[in-house]
């Protein structure tokens, strides 16, 4: 792992077929952030799912009985994670920040990734340092 020139790995999944973000998009998005984090030849698996289906994982695996946005769960180094993004959700979160959905899906695909990277946000400075990097890489493929 680390070597530039290994190609990033996506396995996406759409349980929930109400918006669909290109391929290509992903992909870059997924290149560029695995790639900054010395990461490239990641395999990742990235599932679009619906409130029902992450509210089951949510309470399953945090014990948390709610709707939530995002969830990654980390792996081995074959498999970096998988990365859960509920639809629904990121719809409303996008509609409260007055954004595309299409950026609110980004922002939501760079934080589960930072997740499977070891960034967390269970404290303050933990969390203002992982939103940086969120935000920054938003920046970065959002005008690429």
């Amino acid at each position: 792992m680390g070597n530039p020139k290994e190609e990033n790995r996506i396995n996406i999944f759409y349980t929930d077929r109400s918006y669909r973000l290109s391929r290509r998009v992903i992909l870059d998005l997924f290149d560029r952030v695995l790639n900054n984090e010395n990461r490239a030849g990641s395999l990742v698996n990235l599932v679009f799912v619906n409130e029902s289906a992450i509210m089951k994982l949510n309470r399953d695996y945090r014990g948390e009985n709610r709707i939530t946005d995002v969830l990654s769960f980390d792996f081995d180094d074959e498999l970096l994670g998988e990365i859960y993004i509920c639809l629904a959700q990121a719809r409303r979160q996008a509609k409260d920040r007055r954004t595309p959905i299409k950026i609110e899906i980004m922002r939501l695909l760079i934080h589960g990734l930072l997740h499977l990277l070891g960034y967390d946000h269970t404290d303050k400075k933990e969390e203002l340092e992982m939103y940086a990097r969120q935000e920054s890489y938003l920046e970065m493929v959002s005008r690429s």
